[in-house]
């Protein structure tokens, strides 16, 4: 379809050439035979000597590619002066030679009323397929112009424009995100809830386990002295008496460990709290006390570098090892000022 309308536009350009040289030759016939028409002009102008010493460098080319048989304007500087007059006498005589050919001849009467009829039919038809052509240029670049409008339109739209538009679904959108971040929010509260109460039961049956095992007894010497009648008698007797229980130590346990200035724990609280509490201290007196590991090993191993280096010294692989035994009570005072227990000697701790 392209190809058809393109040529049909050459066609249209053509008409005026086809007319103007039909004014002398049958153009038909003549677009038919024109490249031996070319060759015959081209042996007349060799012919003569001064036109064929410049024929290759000048004429050559003009003459291959002429469009209005041979024809060499004024204005052209190709030829002088002497030159230009012999080639367009030569020009003129081929010219009326060519006319005088039968075959070349231009029609008269009905024949020459047809070819009009027949040229003026072909230029109608032309220019209404050129009519129609220019018709759909038109709409399709009213519809290309149309789409770029809409397009720009929702180029230049501003930010606020879009969310309005789009309103609902930014809502909606906002209202789920928001939903789900609480809820992986509790989830993970919940877990970490649980965890922390798995560790805290555990430390209960030991903190139990512990405390049942603690009731030794011992043997007691007493002197028994039985008097008699006859003669006193003093006798060694040995009782099995239950040991008079000595004072628990009283713990307290620290929490929020913190590595800077030398170690330090900001919290202290009397009941243990297994998910916060690692250490604990006692034999408290004048704002100082001297503090152990106590707590979940295992958790406190995997977080070794808050944990166990920020106030204790150890020895052991913490990659492997699952206990932690305190081989050396590690010692804390009261800073007033800053309201926390200072780390004046670090605890010596042994991981297996």
């Amino acid at each position: 379809m392209k190809m058809k309308n393109l040529f049909t536009i050459i066609l249209l350009l053509l008409l005026p050439f086809k007319f103007c040289l039909a004014q002398d030759l049958n153009m038909a016939k003549v677009a038919k035979d024109w490249d031996k028409i070319k060759a015959d002009f081209a042996k007349e102008l060799n012919k003569d000597p001064e036109i064929k010493a410049v024929y290759d460098s000048k004429l050559k080319w003009r003459i291959l590619n002429s469009a209005i048989l041979f024809e060499i304007k004024e204005s052209d500087d190709l030829l002088n002066k002497n030159l230009k007059t012999k080639y367009e006498k030569i020009r003129k005589d081929f010219i009326a030679e060519l006319a005088k050919n039968p075959k070349y001849a231009i029609p008269t009467g009905d024949a020459k009323d047809d070819l009009i009829k027949k040229y003026e039919s072909e230029i109608a038809k032309l220019t209404a397929e050129n009519a129609k052509l220019k018709d759909d240029v038109n709409r399709q670049k009213k519809q290309l112009t149309s789409k770029d409008n809409a397009l720009n339109k929702e180029k230049n739209k501003s930010f606020i424009d879009t969310v309005a538009d789009n309103l609902l679904i930014y809502v909606i959108a906002v209202v789920e995100l928001v939903a789900i971040i609480f809820l992986l929010i509790k989830w993970n509260k919940l877990q970490n809830d649980k965890e922390d109460l798995k560790y805290e039961i555990k430390d209960r049956e030991k903190e139990i386990s512990r405390l049942t095992k603690q009731q030794p007894k011992e043997k007691i010497v007493e002197k028994v002295v039985e008097k008699t009648i006859e003669k006193p008698v003093e006798k060694i007797v040995y009782v099995e008496k239950k040991k008079q229980e000595e004072k628990p130590k009283e713990y307290k346990y620290l929490c929020q460990i913190n590595g800077a200035d030398g170690g330090y724990f900001k919290r202290v609280q009397d009941r243990y709290d297994g998910s916060s509490s690692y250490y604990r201290m006692y034999d408290e007196k004048d704002g100082e006390a001297e503090f152990e590991f106590f707590g979940d090993a295992e958790r406190a191993i995997k977080k070794w570098s808050s944990i166990l280096d920020s106030v204790a010294e150890y020895d052991g692989d913490t990659d492997t090892a699952s206990k932690i035994k305190t081989e050396e009570p590690g010692k804390v005072k009261y800073d007033a000022a800053n309201e926390r227990w200072k780390v004046t000697k670090k605890a010596k701790l042994k991981l297996s």
